[in-house]
């Protein structure tokens, strides 16, 4: 009987060893959480990566169908129609906003093309106007095919030369230099009401204007026009050039 009852007694933990366990998974949790962040971020970044790469397909598919023209930054072309992934026809600012315009050519895959930053839209029956307002990537509607709500306006004629010789495209015959053009850039918008920055904005502006710097190095994820991405930080993004259509000479010069 002593010897099975010393054997019990040998066989459990001590206090002292059930600390020294506990500590230890302490320890490998708090190394384990950094990992899973990156490995999060890493994944998000891939998610916005792929999204890229399809949008700008996309614009190029939108360019060939319309002789050329390059797709609006903020615009609804004459007699162009803007329908929904149900065939509801879209009118308004809805219409204007690039996204729903490019859903044809991306197969109207919205969740992946649109809003790859995790974007939450919780009322279904604002879903058409929330993934036109906030895409993961904002286009640089000032120079990249116009906007009717900036000066000068692209679409009406007695404006469209000054639009041109200010960097801006409507055609991609007029770009110079596809592959140093941006095209889109990582967005965000700054909402109260949300509690602050929230992921996704249809438009970005020169230099940081609903620029996201949510990837590694605080950096932006950046689409150029030739489909290729990069990823910039605040002061590569300061880079004027970058923004505006520039010939060689044009950045020679600067």
């Amino acid at each position: 009987m002593k010897v099975c009852q010393n054997l019990k007694r040998t066989s459990a933990f001590t206090l002292v060893e059930i600390l020294v366990v506990v500590a230890i998974l302490g320890v490998l949790a708090a190394l384990a959480v950094p990992v899973l962040a990156n490995s999060g971020k890493g994944a998000r970044l891939a998610a916005e990566i792929a999204a890229a790469r399809s949008i700008a397909s996309g614009m190029q598919m939108y360019a060939a169908d319309n002789n050329g023209a390059v797709m609006p930054g903020f615009y609804v072309r004459p007699g162009e129609t803007v329908m929904d992934n149900d065939n509801n026809p879209i009118t308004g600012q809805t219409a204007k906003r690039y996204p729903w315009r490019l859903a044809p050519y991306l197969g109207y895959d919205v969740q992946k093309a649109f809003l790859a930053s995790g974007q939450k839209i919780e009322d279904p029956t604002q879903r058409q106007y929330m993934i036109s307002l906030i895409p993961s990537l904002g286009m640089n509607t000032v120079y990249i095919g116009g906007d009717d709500r900036k000066s000068p306006n692209p679409f009406n004629p007695r404006f469209a030369h000054r639009f041109a010789e200010q960097g801006g495209v409507t055609r991609m015959v007029q770009v110079h230099q596809p592959s140093q053009l941006i095209a889109f850039v990582s967005a965000e918008y700054n909402d109260s009401r949300m509690g602050g920055e929230q992921p996704g904005y249809f438009s970005v502006e020169y230099p940081d204007r609903n620029v996201a710097f949510r990837h590694a190095g605080d950096k932006a994820l950046v689409v150029f026009l030739d489909g290729h991405t990069e990823l910039l930080d605040r002061e590569q993004l300061r880079d004027e050039r970058l923004w505006e259509n520039q010939s060689e000479i044009g950045f020679a010069m600067h």
